[in-house]
Formats: C-alpha cells, structure tokens, sequence
C-alpha cells in the first residue's frame, strides 16, 4: 500500500497482511472534492481516500490498520501521522532531559545535575526523587561515574537521560596568588555575583565549565558584577587575569 504522489502521504510505504486479503477499490466519487491518498501497488487501485471541506474532513480507507505492516521511519508511523497531521492533531511525545555532555568534576568538588522543568515525579539512580540532584565527590575515587533519572510528565510519558561524571585529581590547575584579596560573592550564587579586588583596579575574567569550555569572558573593575543566569547550575571555574598573575577561584551556579 503506497502513497499518492503529490499527496502529503507520497512518501508512505507499507504492506499488507489482514484478514480481509482482497481489499476492497476506493476511489473519490465522480465531480466530489475528495482526492486520492493511498493505492494497491503493483495492481495499482484505490486504498484510501481523503474529502476535505469547510464542514468536515473524513478519510476512507479499504484495509485493515491492523493488518498494515511496516514500521520503518516510512511505513505505518509515518501514515498515522499524516492522518493526524490531516485531523489538526498533534501528537506529544515524552519530553526532552537535556543534561551537559560527559563532564568532569574534580576531587573535592561537585555538581548539580537538572532534570528540568514541566514533570511531575522524579527519579535519580541514586534514589533522589527532586529536580535537581547534586553529585559529590566526598565519597568518590578517580573513576568515571554514571549518573542516570526517568521524570514523568502529567500525560504520563517517561522521559529518561544519563550523563558520565569523570571525577579526576585536577593536579594540573595551578593557582598563582599574590595576596591580592580576590572574593566572589555571593558565592554559591543565583546568576549575579561580584567581583571584589582589593589591590587590583581591573583585570579580565574568564569563566570555564567543568569541561573547560570557555562560557564568559570581560573585563571587571573592582566590585563589578558579572550575570551568569543564562548558565546552567554547577560547578565554574573564574579566572582572574591582571597581566601578571593568573588567580583561579571556584563559583558555584544554583
């Protein structure tokens, strides 16, 4: 059973195998609005028909859906959702989890992991049943760990995720101080903290994930601000750079 051409159901392809193994011709009646959607192919007939007008739209069809085969991305999906998309009606599926990609956290440190918004129960591989899970490494070795949650949205889909922690030494950040009296605050913070220097006047200030990727970068004076809300919650490294010594302070987003 194929699509018509020129019909939003060109590209369907399924076959057949009901109970009803002659299926019936339908074609649109002589000098009626109603169009083609569905043929027998090879001996090619009627399979379905589609009438639309201002008052109604209905399809008709000759053969058993249950008989219909085929679920590849252009087999009996993809003609459901066409006669969906002909109804006006919009399928919702499970919502999306967007966790980071796999990320690095180092020893002494930690991570708060968001499931996002818009669910109604919550479940994290480690029991936590909240939106946000926060991962510690107080009780971890250098290892890689995988961290996973299934949310169920008011509908009822179950949507799922997971994420790699890779938990390291960090031995290779090296922080340069020179009793400079570099403060952020409020730190944890919700999106706006300030930079205090006490002996500098300015100084660039470059902010990294747990990945490494760079996620903000300006120039500061003493006691300027710096907005991260656009930020996912966790764990940032800020640095300092005043030309001459680089310091490096830990932010935490929540």
């Amino acid at each position: 059973v194929v699509g018509v051409e020129g019909t939003d159901f060109a590209n369907v392809r399924m076959s057949y195998n009901g109970d009803n193994k002659r299926i019936d011709c339908v074609k649109p009646a002589e000098n009626s609005s109603a169009v083609q959607i569905m043929v027998n192919s090879p001996v090619e007939f009627g399979g379905a028909v589609l009438n639309s007008t201002e008052d109604y739209i209905t399809i008709g069809a000759s053969f058993e859906y249950g008989g219909l085969e085929g679920n590849d991305n252009n087999g009996v999906s993809l003609y459901m959702q066409q006669v969906l998309n002909t109804f006006g009606i919009n399928l919702i599926g499970p919502k999306e989890i967007l966790f980071p990609a796999d990320t690095t956290v180092c020893m002494g440190d930690s991570i708060v992991l968001d499931a996002g918004e818009g669910f109604v129960s919550y479940l994290w591989s480690n029991g936590e049943i909240g939106r946000y899970m926060t991962f510690s490494t107080d009780d971890c070795f250098v290892d890689t760990y995988t961290i996973s949650v299934e949310a169920v949205d008011e509908i009822g889909y179950i949507s799922s995720s997971s994420v790699n922690i890779h938990v390291e030494e960090c031995t290779g950040i090296e922080e340069v101080v020179e009793n400079k009296n570099i403060v952020l605050y409020p730190n944890p913070t919700g999106g706006v903290f300030t930079v205090s220097m006490e002996k500098l006047d300015s100084a660039e200030v470059v902010i990294f994930d747990l990945t490494g990727n760079c996620v903000h970068k300006s120039t500061v004076s003493d006691g300027g601000q710096i907005n991260i809300s656009h930020l996912r919650n966790g764990v940032y490294f800020v640095e300092i750079n005043d030309n001459n010594n680089v310091i490096i302070r830990k932010l935490i987003k929540q």
